[in-house]
């Protein structure tokens, strides 16, 4: 069985796409007479020479924000259908949009200078998180939409929901990270999923990154595990790889009170970069539904091997982390998926024996984790 230790509180994580920041450096661009680079936190952003003076304070919108068409701060964002995404400007990287502080509310913030560092204003303006809906499930969610057929959420209340923070957005990770045992996965591009027994129903359970996801209508486990040549095709991306690896007994079984994160990838999912035959998962958590923990490095890889399912490739482990700043792991973050010449979308750091971290304690989240997103990944068109 697997060891269990103090248990480590958890919550969702939380982002803040726009919060108040105060800019670290600016400099001249290189190739641009009308262009500066500033420095925000972890992250360059190109803007208009003279615009903005190093120690202003702004509001920083990271990449991946949704931001309302019919704000004029956003007009900007009009040709990428108001979505701020990883660009380059006369061969620099900018990623993020910088807007003053002036467009916050006088209502509501009455003197903004004074706002502290981190304050998050995403819900203040209007934005939301651009999230891609790969097409075959924009066409599920339209047919359940036409079926009236209800959604039931993720159930986090059992589980936190998966979404690593970016490195360029809390760089003060690194300093936690500083000399601990670690190893660093490869971040694969498909869709999140969880599996797990429900304690409740003692039902195996299927959950995308938002909802739990339910068989076709008409089939059932129990008839596509009998028939799983024939009815395969039937079940839902999410459910493939857990029926084809037996998933649902082996659980049931060996792991009861253990759910496993995992990114489903293959043919149909994100254009299958990692260009595989069919859909697969690859797991990259073990979470202890009675002690509401992660589990540490050594037990997520004997769990997986004990239910014989794949764990996301891990391309370096050691004794001491000593990365120390985040321009080198975000070079570390580039590559491609072994054996095809397909850009991966980048790393996720840990520490080998979880650990609980103060960076981002505010937002609920005490775990110390991050990924370092891959740039060439980015100006491809991922997020």
């Amino acid at each position: 069985m697997v060891s269990v230790e103090q248990p480590l509180p958890l919550g969702e994580a939380v982002r803040s796409l726009a919060s108040v920041q105060t800019i670290s450096h600016i400099h001249h661009h290189p190739d641009a007479d009308r262009l500066d680079i500033v420095s925000v936190r972890g992250w360059q952003v190109v803007v208009l020479r003279g615009a903005y003076d190093a120690g202003d304070k702004i509001i920083f919108i990271e990449i991946d924000s949704q931001c309302p068409k019919d704000a004029i701060w956003a007009a900007p964002l009009a040709p990428k259908h108001y979505r701020v995404s990883t660009i380059k400007l006369r061969g620099e990287l900018s990623q993020g949009f910088i807007v003053p502080l002036s467009v916050l509310p006088t209502s509501q913030f009455p003197d903004p200078a004074n706002l502290p560092d981190d304050t998050d204003v995403t819900e203040t303006l209007g934005i939301t998180k651009h999230v891609p809906i790969p097409q075959k499930q924009a066409r599920e969610i339209n047919q359940s939409q036409q079926q009236q057929t209800p959604t039931i959420p993720f159930p986090k209340d059992l589980i936190p929901k998966t979404d690593e923070p970016r490195i360029q957005s809390f760089p003060r990770l690194l300093d936690e990270i500083c000399g601990l045992p670690y190893y660093i996965s490869v971040k694969y591009d498909g869709s999140s999923s969880t599996y797990f027994i429900d304690p409740s129903t003692h039902q195996f359970t299927v959950c995308s990154r938002n909802t739990v996801v339910t068989l076709p209508p008409g089939v059932t486990l129990k008839s596509v595990q009998l028939t799983k040549t024939t009815t395969i095709k039937d079940a839902d991306n999410y459910w493939k790889p857990a029926i084809l690896s037996d998933l649902p007994t082996k659980l049931a079984t060996l792991y009861p009170h253990i759910a496993l994160q995992a990114e489903v990838y293959g043919p149909g999912i994100q254009k299958n970069p990692l260009n595989v035959p069919h859909v697969k998962m690859a797991v990259f958590n073990a979470f202890n539904l009675t002690t509401h923990r992660y589990l540490d490095y050594t037990d997520l890889k004997r769990i997986c091997h004990d239910l014989g399912v794949e764990m996301c490739e891990v391309v370096e482990e050691g004794d001491s982390f000593a990365v120390k700043d985040t321009a080198t792991l975000i070079q570390m973050a580039k590559g491609k998926y072994r054996g095809t010449n397909t850009h991966r979308e980048g790393i996720v750091v840990r520490p080998q024996m979880e650990t609980r971290s103060r960076v981002y304690r505010d937002k609920k989240v005490t775990r110390l984790s991050f990924k370092a997103i891959n740039n060439d990944f980015l100006l491809k068109g991922g997020s």
